[in-house]
């Protein structure tokens, strides 16, 4: 168990930047921290775990009694099973950390001594407060919580309590000895807790592990199980509704599938088969809430919660317009022809996109980090991104309109490059020609409205132009990150005198090296602790990459994923540092990320051939972030 104040706000370079709070001491004393050698132990302890320990899992956690021999004895006999199988793990290290934050929360610990009245002073009682990071409804890997055979570590942060520049002794005395013992033994120990439970709490995770899993290999993109809680407690809570009040999901008998999961047995719900989707229906009749349920469920989630009977292909990404977005080199011309002036799209940068050209640089971005599917709620899309009628074509002429409507693509994406499309439509009845299977939600309750939508088509058709998503159309750039001390500002390079820093805003805000980064079009990042990880993995990449020339995305997503699959996120951390507060994104979030970066010199590279047949790669331009020559 350790207790660790400095839970970073960020990572700079190797040499000086962004090192965040006590950076100073851990240079000053050579790694030890600032009182004693003590420290240094610790750090060396935990870096040889993180190496050698934390390899992954496989089985649920064995927990029948609450002997210790025993539960050794089970951590001892799953050590070693390959990363992807760690699941269970991960579930039973959520569990514990929602345990320990519950006590601290119940306490009132997670609370700075103040006078409550906001008159509190410099010569006032402060600190004293104990936080852990707490999870939301997502069951995540994070480095709060670390169990293995030998240990069971929580990293937590503690302020000692002080006056002005005196530290309260007598508290702090009592705050360890009283409050951390407390609830690390309330929170940690087999005999504090019914083991059916957690028990219990694993097995929901292994459920949703093992119904993701069937989701590909049977042809389906989701699956929402019957009974599910879809909706939220409110707009701005992730919290289920009340079952009372929310109404149960029920798949219609046209769509519903049964599989078999290892603990709960039978599931019966309703599958969505690969291809393209559309949910049509009424204003608040529920088409929303059944996309944003779907783009959850790429996570697991808490037993209770509702959602945790959704289960979403894990690499499917919502796409939603971002104005002013920086765009940097992408090959939007599937979806944007040649601008005025003849200014080509094959290697498209702005500082400042609209939302259409952000829509068409997102969807290629993803294709180029390999995502499997798309998530569209028309109510957040450009609307001349999506559609473009008949009067509009006969107003003004294709050769005058450089956008190529989704809707002309959308086949295409899923027949060409296996990526199916689920889109919430309500005004844009065209897209019922291209749609595979039409789901209606009529007071929250779906209906198959596939045939009656294929009928309305019949009696109403209406022309539509298909094209093709060839494969030149999908990115291969390779990057240079901003370093410590330039980045690229209006098209100049900027020195600092100071290094700039990187911190951690909130979960839809990074500062990366002194650029601040949007993630707020990121709509499946659910926690602060992944936008931390984003970060500081992006900063590991470009120290890594100092003075090597540039990567490519794909390149940089691989070295992340390797890294984290092999030593844990605690390998992204500055060397010797104890980090309690980085949850695990998706390579999606963090390919993402990286493409919102303004400052970054592109190369963009073109394939040509297919299926590696005659493959000939070509430096076509060198270009700053927003499209000009480097």
């Amino acid at each position: 168990m350790y207790g660790d104040k400095q839970l970073t706000s960020g990572r700079g370079s190797a040499a000086t930047s962004g090192r965040g709070r006590g950076w100073y001491y851990k240079e000053k004393y050579s790694g030890r921290g600032r009182n004693n050698s003590n420290s240094q132990q610790n750090f060396n302890r935990n870096e040889a775990s993180i190496k050698n320990e934390n390899k992954g899992y496989f089985k649920a956690f064995p927990i029948t009694s609450n002997s210790a021999a025993q539960l050794h004895a089970a951590l001892v006999a799953i050590d070693g099973q390959q990363y992807g199988k760690l699941k269970s793990l991960i579930a039973l290290e959520d569990y514990l950390t929602r345990s320990f934050w519950k006590h601290i929360n119940s306490r009132n610990l997670n609370f700075a001594n103040n006078s409550g009245d906001g008159t509190s002073g410099w010569h006032s009682n402060k600190g004293a407060d104990f936080n852990i990071d707490k999870p939301g409804q997502q069951v995540l890997e994070r480095t709060s919580m670390l169990v293995n055979s030998d240990f069971i570590e929580a990293r937590f942060t503690l302020s000692f309590p002080a006056q002005g520049r005196s530290i309260l002794g007598r508290q702090a005395a009592s705050l360890v000895t009283d409050a951390v013992i407390g609830i690390t033994d309330a929170s940690m120990k087999a005999g504090s807790f019914d083991l059916s439970k957690v028990q219990a709490f694993i097995d929901g995770i292994e459920d949703q592990e093992h119904l993701r899993a069937q989701l590909a290999p049977n042809g389906f993109i989701s699956f929402i199980s019957n009974g599910a809680i879809l909706p939220r407690l409110s707009g701005a809570s992730d919290l289920p509704m009340p079952s009372v009040q929310a109404t149960p999901f029920k798949s219609p008998k046209s769509l519903e599938r049964s599989f078999t999961a290892p603990h709960a047995g039978n599931v019966t719900g309703m599958a969505i088969p690969r291809g393209v989707t559309a949910i049509v229906g009424g204003g608040f009749h529920g088409k929303t809430t059944l996309l944003d349920a779907l783009q959850m469920g790429v996570y697991n989630h808490i037993q209770g919660d509702g959602r945790d009977g959704v289960v979403t292909d894990a690499n499917v990404v919502k796409i939603r317009a971002e104005d002013g977005r920086s765009v940097v080199g992408v090959d939007v011309s599937a979806f944007i022809g040649d601008l005025p002036g003849r200014k080509s799209t094959r290697i498209f940068g702005t500082t400042d996109a609209s939302g259409s050209t952000s829509m068409a640089a997102g969807i290629t971005e993803a294709l180029e980090a390999g995502c499997s599917g798309f998530l569209f709620d028309e109510d957040t899309c450009a609307t001349n991104f999506l559609i473009r009628d008949e009067r509009m074509r006969l107003l003004i002429p294709g050769k005058k309109e450089p956008i190529t409507p989704l809707i002309c693509k959308v086949r295409s994406l899923y027949e060409d490059l296996n990526v199916s499309t689920i889109i919430v439509i309500g005004g844009c009845g065209s897209y019922l020609d291209v749609a595979d299977v039409v789901i209606s939600l009529d007071e929250y309750a779906p209906c198959d409205a596939t045939m009656n939508a294929k009928n309305i088509v019949t009696i109403l058709p209406e022309p539509q132009m298909q094209e093709k998503m060839v494969a030149s159309h999908v990115n291969s750039r390779k990057f240079k990150l901003p370093n410590s001390t330039t980045q690229m500002v209006d098209n100049f390079q900027q020195s600092f005198s100071r290094p700039p820093k990187s911190a951690t805003r909130h979960t839809s805000m990074i500062t990366f090296s002194g650029i601040d980064v949007d993630l707020s079009g990121l709509e499946q990042l659910v926690h602060m602790s992944q936008s931390r990880a984003i970060l500081d993995g992006l900063l590991f990449i470009r120290d890594k990459m100092d003075g090597k020339g540039s990567i490519s995305v794909k390149e940089a997503l691989h070295e992340l994923e390797s890294v984290w699959n092999q030593n844990g996120l605690d390998a992204i951390a500055r060397e010797g540092l104890i980090v309690g507060d980085y949850a695990r994104p998706r390579a999606l979030e963090v390919a993402a990320a990286l493409n919102r970066i303004r400052g970054l010199c592109n190369i963009h590279v073109q394939t040509a051939g297919v299926d590696g047949v005659g493959a000939k790669t070509t430096v076509i331009a060198a270009k700053n972030f927003d499209g000009t020559d480097e």
